[in-house]
């Protein structure tokens, strides 16, 4: 593959010398492409469906990105090809190329990790949160009516789909249950089947994804997320409750109270919560969490699961533990 992307880099985009570095793989290839003579490049590489698709990923991507630069909002900016289109086709894949930005402020946590439980006596970067909290808010300000049709129509991440997900997952394990989980499943199944939905919140474009494993400090001391493939139409309170949920550390109310205020105070500097978001807050706040023990019950129940193992960065434990203080975080939001 590595030599064929190769070939298109040089007749597609006359990138001149180049080494392409994988940096992930699985729906999807992403490669870092370092130049010699010039800033480096990320080029994702995405299998074509079957049969072919006029709206596919790649062309889905570059349909946000092209709307957050039209609104000169901090993002990736598309390279086009030397014929101008957003992307390239050639065989069975579809080529989109990025600028590159640097590396993210957090490591991504990969699930069921067994590295040791980060240290949460650092103190945090309150002004990197408080910048991050801003970027939130501006994107959730952008004015959807200059979206196009389609794009307008391309739902984000959504609630109801990822609950309706978890739900579907805890039922395919039911047979397996031992008897000592039987009420820790009825119970987590119960809290998913009781989280509000998010119909009546007002509508932006939102990220999906937007925890600081996303978020890139770049060489300027700009603010930028990236991974922008769970973006579209949704309810921004969703957005910032994962922000919330992904910077909160267990069993230091102090340095969470820091953390939230930070986030809140430069979310509030472009935005202001409607009464119906603050209301919603909490369940915005725990339902990716749900959705997270969801995933992870199933190792769970096996024999050899162990309390230390980790998933996406925490203990199942830990996620418990955040998921119980969802309502406490909210009630901070209001306080701050």
């Amino acid at each position: 593959m590595k030599t064929l992307l190769l070939q298109v880099l040089q007749q597609a985009f006359h990138a001149g010398p180049v080494q392409l570095v994988q940096l992930t793989h699985g729906e999807k290839y992403v490669f870092q492409v370092q130049r010699e003579l010039a800033p480096d490049w990320i080029m994702r590489v995405y299998p074509t469906p079957d049969p072919p698709s006029n709206r596919d990923q790649a062309l889905a991507l570059a349909d946000i990105l092209a709307f957050l630069e039209y609104q000169q909002y901090p993002a990736e900016r598309i390279v086009c090809t030397i014929d101008g289109m957003l992307t390239f086709r050639i065989d069975h894949w579809q080529i989109l190329i990025t600028t590159y930005l640097g590396l993210p402020i957090q490591e991504w946590q990969p699930a069921s990790s067994t590295t040791t439980q980060t240290d949460t006596s650092t103190q945090p970067d309150l002004q990197l949160l408080y910048q991050a909290g801003a970027l939130l808010a501006k994107l959730h300000s952008l004015d959807l009516r200059t979206m196009n049709g389609e794009l307008f129509n391309r739902l984000g991440l959504q609630p109801a789909s990822e609950l309706a997900a978890a739900s579907g997952w805890l039922t395919d394990i039911q047979g397996n249950l031992p008897a000592h989980l039987q009420e820790e499943y009825a119970h987590l199944m119960a809290r998913i089947q009781q989280v509000s939905r998010f119909d009546k919140c007002q509508q932006t474009i939102i990220h999906g994804d937007c925890h600081l494993g996303n978020l890139i400090v770049t060489p300027t001391n700009g603010h930028v997320f990236v991974d922008w493939e769970a973006a579209g139409r949704g309810a921004a309170v969703t957005d910032l409750g994962l922000l919330l949920s992904s910077c909160v550390q267990s069993f230091n109310d102090k340095l969470n109270r820091a953390v939230i205020n930070a986030i809140i105070d430069g979310y509030c500097t472009y935005r202001t919560m409607s009464q119906v978001e603050r209301d919603l807050l909490a369940d915005a706040i725990r339902f990716r969490i749900l959705v997270t023990l969801a995933g992870a019950f199933e190792e769970r129940i096996r024999p050899d699961y162990q309390p230390t193992q980790r998933f996406w960065g925490r203990t199942y434990n830990e996620w418990e533990q955040l998921e119980q203080q969802s309502l406490w975080i909210a009630n901070t939001v209001f306080k701050s």
